[in-house]
C-alpha cells in the first residue's frame, strides 16, 4: 500500500468526524491530513437541484401545453429528489448524529423547493406564458382601422396598422377602480397625421381598435399617455392577453366612451401601443430564459458561499 492509498484511507466523512469528536479524538482539516472537504461543494449542488427543476419546469412550453400533467410530473420529481434526503436527515436527527449539519440540509432543501416554486411561477406568469400565447396567435399587417372590422381579427396577437394610423388622444376615456383603466381609439388619420372628427374616422360605424394602459392617463379628463404614445413612428400593437382580469374594466371604459361621444364599438380589441410589437413579444421568451438561468446560478452561488462560511466557522 503506497502513501496515496494511506492518505485516501484516512479520509473521513462528516458523520465519522462527529463520532470521533464524541470519543475525544480531534481532526484538524488544516493540518497535514485532509485539506479539501468535497461536501462544501457537493451539498450546495444537491440543494440547488429542486430549485432548478421547478424554475425551468414551471416556465416550460410543456407546462403551457399540458398544465396539469406537467405539474403532477414535477411534483413526482421533487418528491423523488427530496424525500430520500428528508428521510435520511430526519433519521440522523433522531439518532442525534451530526444534528446541526442535518438540520441545515433539511432547511436548505425545503427553502430550495419553496423559492424554486415562486420563482418559476413568476417567470412563467410575466414572461414565458405570454411569449407562448403570442406564438400561437397570428400576425396581421396593414390593418385599416377605418374600413376593417375588428371581427376579422379576433385571433390577432401582433398587429401592424396601415401607415398614417395613430391615437385619437383628445377623445380618450377611462374607468377608475383600484387603478385607472385608460382607453383611446386607434384611428386612420392619413399621411398628414391630422385626425378628423370621429364621425369621419370609420366606414363600418364602429370603433373596434383600442390602445389601453393602466394608470397612464388623467382620469376622467386627462390625455392618454400609455405605451409609445409620443412616438410618431409607432403604428403597431400587442394584443391584451389577460382579458379575464383586465378586459372587463377596459370594456366598461369603452362603454363610458360610447356614452360620452355617441359612438359604438361593436367588436373592441385591446392593444398595447408600440413601435416593434414582434420584437417585444419575442423578447419575452429570451428574458424569461435569461432570468431562469440567472436565478438558478444565483441560488447556487449563494448556497456555495453559505456552505463555505459555515464550514470555515465550524457552525455545522
Amino acid at each position: 500500500m503506497g502513501f496515496g492509498d494511506l492518505e485516501g484511507a484516512w479520509r473521513v466523512s462528516s458523520e465519522e468526524r462527529t463520532l470521533l469528536r464524541a470519543t475525544n479524538y480531534e481532526i484538524k482539516l488544516s493540518g497535514g491530513g485532509e485539506t479539501f472537504n468535497p461536501e462544501v461543494f457537493i451539498y450546495p449542488c444537491r440543494i440547488s437541484i429542486p430549485f432548478a427543476v421547478l424554475v425551468f419546469g414551471l416556465s416550460s412550453y410543456l407546462r403551457f401545453r399540458w398544465d396539469l400533467p406537467v405539474m403532477l410530473v414535477l411534483g413526482a420529481i421533487i418528491v423523488a429528489i427530496v424525500c430520500p434526503q428528508l428521510w435520511t436527515n430526519l433519521t440522523m436527527l433522531r439518532n442525534k448524529t451530526d444534528r446541526s449539519m442535518r438540520a441545515w440540509l433539511l432547511v436548505m432543501t425545503l427553502l430550495s423547493c419553496v423559492l424554486g416554486y415562486f420563482c418559476g411561477q413568476n417567470i412563467n406568469h410575466h414572461y414565458k406564458h405570454p411569449y407562448y400565447e403570442y406564438k400561437q396567435l397570428k400576425i396581421y399587417k396593414g390593418i385599416d382601422t377605418k374600413t376593417d372590422s375588428g371581427a376579422r381579427y379576433t385571433d390577432a396577437g401582433i398587429v401592424y396598422f396601415k401607415p398614417g394610423t395613430g391615437l385619437k388622444r383628445n377623445r380618450n376615456a377611462c374607468l377608475k377602480n383600484d387603478n385607472a383603466y385608460c382607453v383611446v381609439p386607434i384611428v386612420q388619420c392619413g399621411e398628414s397625421g391630422v385626425c378628423e372628427e370621429l364621425t369621419k374616422l370609420t366606414d363600418t360605424g364602429s370603433f373596434d381598435y383600442w390602445a389601453v394602459g393602466k394608470d397612464c392617463c388623467g382620469c376622467p379628463n386627462g390625455e392618454f399617455r400609455c405605451g409609445e404614445w409620443d412616438n410618431p413612428l409607432a403604428h403597431g400593437g400587442l394584443r391584451l392577453l389577460n382579458e379575464e382580469q383586465d378586459g372587463l374594466y377596459y370594456r366598461l371604459a369603452v362603454k363610458q366612451w360610447e356614452a360620452m361621444y355617441g359612438m359604438t364599438a361593436k367588436h373592441p380589441l385591446f392593444f398595447d401601443w408600440t413601435l416593434r410589437p414582434a420584437r417585444e413579444a419575442g423578447g419575452l421568451g429570451s428574458q424569461g430564459d435569461i432570468l431562469a438561468f440567472g436565478m438558478t446560478c444565483l441560488f447556487l452561488m449563494v448556497q456555495l458561499c453559505l456552505s463555505m462560511v459555515v464550514d470555515y466557522l465550524k457552525i455545522i
